[in-house]
C-alpha cells in the first residue's frame, strides 16, 4: 500500500487492465550486479525453453560479469510505460491455453507429492532445491524462479524452526503441452505458461498448535477451490473461506 501511495503522489495515472484500473507495481529492472554471481545456477538441459525474463548469459557468465538484458521483455517488466504482456486476461475455455494451464498445474501437483517424500528433519534447503530441480526438468519443464532478477535457485522455501517447526515449499515451473497432446488442427507456436503451487510440511516434532494451523489452512484451501469455476467471482472464494 505504501508503494501505491507513492505512485499516486507522483501523479502517475492508473493503468487500464483487463480487470480494471490499477496502480501497477512493477519489479525493478534486472539487478545486473546482484551478489548472486558466487552462487552458480543449476544447469537446465538445453532443449528446455526458459522464460523470456532469464538473462541471455545467466548460465554462462563469470562471477565478475554483469547480467545481460533479457531476450524478450514481452513478459513481466516492460519499461516505465509498458504493461508487459499484451495478452494478459482471461483465456478461452476449451482451447490450447486452458489445456496448457491444466497441464502445468498437474505437473506441479505431481512434483509436490514427490517433494513430501523428500522433506525430513536435517535436510537443507539447498539439497531440497537440487532435488526438486531434477524433478522439474525430468518433466521437461523449467523451474521458473531460476534466473528471475538473477535469482540463482530453482525453488523458494520458507523455514519456521522457531515457532512451529514447519517448512513451506513453493514450486513454480514454465512449460508447454507435450507434442502428443497438441491438437492436430493447431498450427500456431506452442503456448507456454507457468504452473505455481505450494505446500507447508509439518516436521515430526511440530507441536499441536502448529499442526492444527496447517490442517485448518488446508481446509480453507479446499473450501476456496470448491468455489472456483467459470463465471464465478473472486470474492466468492474469500467469502466462503471467511
Amino acid at each position: 500500500m505504501r508503494c501505491a501511495r507513492v505512485l499516486r503522489k507522483a501523479g502517475k495515472p492508473l493503468t487500464e487492465t483487463p480487470f480494471g484500473k490499477y496502480d501497477l507495481l512493477r519489479p525493478p529492472k534486472i539487478r545486473k550486479s546482484a551478489p548472486v554471481g558466487v552462487i552458480p545456477p543449476t544447469v537446465v538441459p538445453r532443449h528446455i525453453r526458459a522464460p523470456p525474463y532469464v538473462p541471455v548469459n545467466f548460465f554462462t557468465r563469470k562471477a565478475d560479469e554483469e547480467l545481460q538484458e533479457v531476450l524478450d521483455e514481452g513478459e513481466g517488466y516492460h519499461g516505465e510505460d509498458g504493461v508487459g504482456n499484451t495478452e494478459v486476461g482471461m483465456i478461452t475455455l476449451g482451447g490450447v491455453k486452458e489445456q496448457t494451464v491444466r497441464h502445468a498445474g498437474g505437473l506441479v501437483a505431481d512434483i509436490l507429492e514427490d517433494v513430501g517424500k523428500l522433506v525430513q528433519p536435517g535436510i537443507s534447503t539447498s539439497t531440497l532445491d537440487k532435488q526438486i530441480h531434477e524433478l522439474i526438468v525430468a518433466k521437461n519443464a523449467y523451474p521458473s524462479p531460476l534466473g528471475y532478477q538473477g535469482f540463482p535457485k530453482s525453488v523458494t522455501t520458507s523455514v519456521n524452526n522457531v515457532i512451529c517447526h514447519i517448512i513451506n515449499i513453493d514450486v513454480t515451473l514454465y512449460t508447454s503441452l507435450p507434442p502428443s497432446s497438441i491438437p492436430q488442427s493447431t498450427t500456431n507456436s506452442p503456448v507456454y505458461t507457468h504452473g505455481d503451487s505450494s505446500i507447508t510440511f509439518p516436521l515430526p516434532d511440530v507441536d499441536s498448535q502448529g499442526r492444527e494451523l496447517v490442517e485448518i489452512t488446508q481446509e480453507a484451501l479446499d473450501i476456496g477451490i470448491n468455489q472456483c469455476g467459470p463465471g464465478r467471482k473472486f470474492r466468492d472464494i474469500g467469502c466462503a473461506i471467511e
